[in-house]
């Protein structure tokens, strides 16, 4: 009893394989003539590249190009894969190899490809792996084009020609052209663009959006609070009150003044004020400092929230 439920255990967690889909890979296609080394190179590469996608290469290389589609499907069926697998190599005006492309075929004629540029210091390797990648996720995906959306917040409405097609991020298969999309979300100002979508059946249409908060949905809850225009007012009417103050005093003290002593002809006065000068002049010095000090400091506030606005003056003591 023991060993048949170690036995059904074993079987339950056993890792389940997935089964690779078999690849023919077409003959090497290229603009300028390629020595051996720079062919063994890309063929590996692509090699590599299959191999790391979970594909399983059922013919190393076919013996000659197809023309076309009805072509790939009769050696398909040959080889007994399921896709056809076909490397290009570009080159730049200069002869040098500028660019690869891999295309993923289907036995219904369906392409998917995708290229990548070649580095200049010789990544000839690490552009097929690249675009090796790229069309692998476009067959996965599956014949498009395709429409995808991204952006914030998560599970934002999408509405694609006027039909729900989802919530933020979605990938949406639509037709080729243009096509009118609306982003909305509670507390979010709505987000309406028209974009166009290539007519390609491997296209894939990225659309990135970032909705904003809606002015009333920020507010609420987060009152404003503004210094108010008032505390300069006051402060100007005290400034301007300490100096007509003490203009008096100054002036009746600098025309009783006497001369003290005389250097290079010029007088140097001495000034000197009775206790009502004294006291008038200490008053608009407060006043000055007072009003100086009391727009520095705007004690008085404005807080406006959905209920209205209220003047408040606030002190520390």
């Amino acid at each position: 009893m023991t060993r048949w439920m170690c036995t059904v255990a074993c079987m339950l967690l056993m890792p389940v394989v997935a089964r690779a889909e078999r690849v023919m890979v077409l003959p090497l296609r290229s603009e300028v003539a390629l020595d051996a080394t720079v062919r063994a190179e890309a063929q590996d590469a692509l090699a590599y590249a299959l191999n790391a996608e979970r594909f399983e290469v059922a013919m190393d290389v076919a013996s000659e190009p197809c023309p076309d589609a009805a072509c790939v499907a009769v050696r398909l069926g040959e080889a007994g894969a399921q896709h056809a697998v076909e490397l290009v190599l570009w080159r730049a005006p200069e002869g040098a190899i500028s660019g690869v492309s891999v295309s993923i075929l289907e036995r219904t004629g369906e392409r998917f490809s995708e290229g990548a540029q070649v580095a200049s210091d010789g990544g000839l390797r690490d552009a097929v792996i690249r675009a090796t990648h790229g069309a692998a996720e476009r067959q996965r995906r599956g014949p498009g084009p395709w429409l995808e959306v991204q952006g914030s917040p998560d599970g934002a409405a999408i509405t694609i020609d006027g039909q729900a097609a989802g919530a933020l991020p979605r990938r949406v298969k639509v037709s080729g052209g243009l096509h009118r999309v609306v982003v909305s979300s509670g507390g979010y100002e709505p987000l309406e663009q028209t974009i166009t979508v290539p007519r390609n059946p491997d296209a894939l249409k990225l659309l990135e959006v970032e909705l904003r908060v809606a002015r009333d949905a920020g507010d609420r809850g987060s009152p404003t609070i503004e210094s108010s225009p008032w505390n300069y007012a006051i402060a100007g009417v005290a400034v301007a009150a300490g100096v007509v103050l003490g203009i008096g005093p100054i002036r009746s003290a600098a025309q009783d003044g006497e001369c003290g002593r005389k250097r290079s002809g010029v007088c140097t006065g001495v000034v000197t004020f009775d206790g009502g000068e004294g006291a008038q002049l200490a008053g608009a010095g407060l006043l000055v400092a007072g009003g100086v000090a009391f727009a520095i400091w705007s004690p008085i506030t404005v807080h406006a929230d959905d209920n209205g606005a209220r003047l408040i003056a606030s002190g520390h003591f």
